[in-house]
């Protein structure tokens, strides 16, 4: 969840997707506006026409949205930068961590 004493503090980590794997990202802007950013990769597919990778997305204040990415490389793993407030943290890798067990392959 964000919130407004976590402005402008962001994290990045890198993140790995298997092959044929994909995750939801819960953007809880419910407290205060939402940002988080997916980066240095071309492999990521990201539901969502306005959603492009390395540009800020910001969910606003009052919102809840949720994003898939999968790996939509050809084959093997993937690797990306992914860049949100700390408050966002801990929703977004509970919520990848329980849905890695379920894998698409």
């Amino acid at each position: 969840m964000s919130s407004q004493e976590k402005f402008g503090t962001y994290e990045n980590l890198t993140w790995t997707l298997p092959q044929g794997a994909y995750c939801d990202i819960v953007v809880d802007a419910t407290a205060a506006v939402g940002r988080v950013i997916f980066d240095e990769t071309s492999f990521l597919g990201v539901d969502g026409t306005d959603i492009k990778l390395g540009e800020v997305i910001t969910v606003d204040q009052g919102q809840v949205k949720n994003i898939t990415i999968y790996n939509a490389a050809s084959t093997g793993p993937l690797t990306f930068l992914i860049s949100f407030s700390n408050a966002i943290h801990l929703g977004a890798v509970a919520l990848a961590t329980a849905l890695m067990v379920s894998i698409a392959l």
